[in-house]
């Protein structure tokens, strides 16, 4: 079974992948579908480095989809107040 991707370009042209042959070329983790990557990252190890507002939603979805979650912020513990203690009692461990 072929399974192929279509991808719309800037000037409107369709272009059509064949993932085996990419996953042949590239690797595998390289195109996969959106729940292998889910799959994948359940019981993952995975590093946010940033506590800011733009990786909160990123920690959280890691957190949903089963990744065991390490993070790192410049602020201390104190300096981040209620959320370091939200992530901590989520399971975020803290290097």
């Amino acid at each position: 079974m072929r399974f192929f991707s279509s991808v719309s370009l800037a000037s409107g042209e369709k272009k059509e992948y064949n993932r085996e042959r990419i996953r042949e070329k590239r690797g595998e983790a390289f195109c996969m579908t959106a729940t292998e990557w889910r799959q994948r990252l359940c019981g993952a190890s995975c590093a946010v480095i940033g506590l800011g507002i733009s990786n909160r939603p990123l920690v959280e979805l890691l957190l949903r989809l089963g990744a065991c979650v390490t993070a790192r912020d410049r602020k201390s513990e104190a300096e981040l107040g209620d959320y370091a203690l939200q992530l901590r009692k989520a399971g975020v461990s803290r290097c």
